[in-house]
């Protein structure tokens, strides 16, 4: 596994921030509790909607339906995950 600085510093990237900017509010809070989650495990678990289920979704008031909802329908969801997941990944970022 990859050491976690290295996951703290690709989420801390101006990338990411640059994409999430681009979000609205809600869109927002839940890209941040997705990269939270990510902190803690691998980015295909993102792709698993069960990560909705989780305490993190929950405590905030998330649910699977309402935060696919949120991001535009499940396709969106997808499509945004991907979008995310370059940006961690984007040369140059910082």
């Amino acid at each position: 596994p990859e050491p976690p600085t290295s996951k703290r510093r690709r989420i801390e990237s101006a990338s990411v921030r640059r994409h999430l900017d681009t979000l609205d509010a809600d869109q927002k809070e839940i890209c941040e509790l997705l990269l939270d989650a990510y902190r803690e495990t691998s980015f295909d678990n993102l792709r698993d909607l069960r990560v909705f289920d989780t305490p993190q979704f929950k405590q905030s008031g998330w649910t699977k339906l309402g935060a696919v909802k949120a991001m535009g329908g499940k396709k969106r969801y997808f499509e945004m995950l991907s979008e995310l997941e370059n940006s961690l990944y984007e040369k140059g970022g910082n």
